[in-house]
């Protein structure tokens, strides 16, 4: 018996089609005016294996005209062949009727470990079973792993007599993960099952040691100031009645900068079912180098071993600041103003304005000494000169020169 069948991909493999030829359904030839792309052709061939351990024989062709497969984008012609010993319509209950694969309960088929603690390579393993409840063989021809970055899967034996039981063992990976954590299993069996199995185990994953700033921003320090800055931290330590948190007592801070405990460890709030304490601690800044960024680390240390790294950053910003930070010079334009900032919040006043470009000259528009100053550039640079630089000298403590470059805009 053959019947010809036009299908999309996605209505090909839906369920509601797949359940009418399982079950041995006279179907019409069904045509849709969806067209597929080159990846849902390719996609045909990882599901191949498994439609035809359903329905036996089978043969693709494209309709007249739409090109060969790699290159198909129109409707694909299905062409089924049930024959005797080919096809595999579903088994039949006592009353004629066809029944489905039922394996496990919708209240077995998911998982919670509740609050857990999370760390490098962790993973939590949980063992599904399912067992053959029908008169018939069933058979698992699929176990799909949803989310292969949560999970593996393992699957035993396929092929379940009636009464017959296997097992799927899900390993949830909760590595270094914060907040919940879902994996999903999907199992295809043969029957078709009435509803998806899907195994879900999840859990809500904590780290074991968590540091915060004090602050929301990387704090910055001023370069030439007399000392250095404290910046304060707190760590974290999460854990549960069977698997206490880390003592934070015990711990010693290591630091290429200076780094200290401010005080014993103390409670601190938790979701339910979890244990967290805190410690705080200062690192110490120093205001040295050049102006930029700067990194270094802290490192816990429990007796010999490392148990945990946290990376500090700051800026180390100069003293006096401009805005803009580059002058440009458009045609036409003679004068720009820039405004020059103490960070440190000292009043400092402009001693001169110097450049050595030719028709290019700057003044401060004040003489008194002030927090900010703002100073005026004017001039008609030749398009020739290109690029240069306005010298302001000052008598702020930390920093004597501001240097603000220029570019002629032709």
């Amino acid at each position: 018996m053959k019947f010809f069948f036009n299908f999309t991909c996605h209505e090909l493999f839906s369920r509601s089609i797949l359940n009418k030829l399982s079950t041995g359904m006279e179907v019409s030839v069904a045509k849709f005016g969806k067209r597929i792309t080159n990846a849902e052709c390719f996609n045909l061939a990882s599901s191949f294996t498994l439609f035809s351990r359903r329905f036996g024989n089978f043969i693709v062709l494209p309709e007249q005209g739409a090109g060969s497969l790699r290159n198909l984008t129109g409707v694909i012609t299905l062409l089924a062949i049930f024959g005797a010993g080919c096809g595999h319509p579903n088994p039949k209950s006592d009353d004629g009727q066809a029944t489905a694969a039922v394996l496990i309960d919708d209240a077995a088929a998911s998982h919670d470990f509740g609050p857990v603690i999370s760390r490098m390579g962790r993973k939590l393993d949980h063992q599904y079973s399912l067992r053959n409840q029908t008169s018939h063989d069933v058979t698992i021809v699929n176990v799909i792993n949803r989310k292969t970055c949560c999970g593996t899967v393992r699957v035993g034996k396929r092929i379940l007599h009636p009464g017959d039981s296997t097992t799927v063992d899900v390993a949830l990976s909760v590595s270094d993960k914060l907040g919940s954590v879902v994996h999903e299993t999907e199992v295809v069996t043969e029957p078709i099952s009435l509803n998806e199995i899907v195994l879900r185990t999840s859990a809500d994953a904590h780290p074991a040691l968590r540091v915060e700033g004090e602050s929301s921003s990387s704090p910055t320090v001023i370069l030439g100031s007399e000392k250095s800055q404290q910046v304060g931290f707190q760590i974290f330590a999460c854990g549960t009645a069977s698997e206490p948190p880390v003592d934070l007592d015990r711990l010693v801070l290591r630091s290429s900068v200076k780094a200290e405990w401010d005080g014993p460890k103390q409670n601190a709030p938790g979701d339910d079912g979890l244990i967290v304490e805190s410690r705080r601690f200062l690192v110490g800044i120093e205001p040295s180098g050049p102006p930029g960024d700067r990194k270094a680390e802290v490192v816990l240390v429990d007796g010999e071993q490392r148990i945990f790294r946290h990376e500090l950053t700051w800026e180390v910003a100069s003293a006096i600041t401009a805005s803009p930070k580059l002058v440009v010079f458009k045609p036409g334009e003679r004068t720009s103003r820039v405004l020059i900032r103490s960070g440190d919040q000292k009043a400092f006043r402009v001693k001169r304005v110097e450049c050595q470009a030719i028709g290019v000259h700057g003044r401060a528009e004040s003489t008194a000494a002030a927090v900010s100053q703002v100073i005026e550039i004017e001039g008609s640079p030749k398009p020739g000169d290109g690029r240069g630089v306005v010298t302001v000298f000052t008598d702020h403590p930390s920093q004597e020169e501001v240097v603000l470059p220029f570019v002629v805009i032709d």
